[in-house]
């Protein structure tokens, strides 16, 4: 198979979910105001020297704008766009992340929140077994 017809492979380090949890992560921290992403300056200067416009970081916020509604369910998509537009918004944070745009936390561990969901469950089973306990001896001990 020469170069041109190989197919592409995802052997990336981030699955598409894990991804997405990223993505669903940082919004949440963004519309809630805990994370801020920084667009350019109008004379900020470049990496590569360019001197940014006021023009330009309107064009930022407008795309990053976009991207966040389509994301959200704000703007209606193909579930092909959606997948597209996490893919996006993905690169924009790494960037963002790279370029100490990005200000606040918005990271969690894997599944913090199914995670948490199934321990207070375990928790509310723990204590209503502790319940039990105490009641059968309260009974044991009138018996006696």
């Amino acid at each position: 198979m020469d170069k041109g017809t190989q197919e592409k492979v995802d052997a990336s380090l981030f699955s598409s979910e894990e991804r997405r949890n990223l993505v669903r992560s940082f919004i949440a921290a963004y519309i809630g105001g805990a994370a801020r992403i920084n667009f350019v300056s109008p004379g900020e200067l470049g990496v590569s020297g360019h001197t940014y416009t006021a023009e330009e970081g309107t064009q930022q916020r407008a795309v990053f704008r976009k991207l966040i509604d389509v994301a959200t369910g704000a703007t209606k998509a193909t579930a092909a766009e959606v997948h597209l537009t996490i893919d996006q918004l993905f690169s924009t944070i790494v960037a963002a992340r790279q370029g100490g745009r990005i200000e606040g936390e918005f990271l969690q561990g894997p599944n913090v929140e199914s995670r948490l969901e199934s321990l207070e469950g375990r928790l509310a089973d723990i204590e209503r077994l502790l319940e039990e306990l105490q009641n059968l001896i309260r009974i044991r001990g009138q018996r006696q």
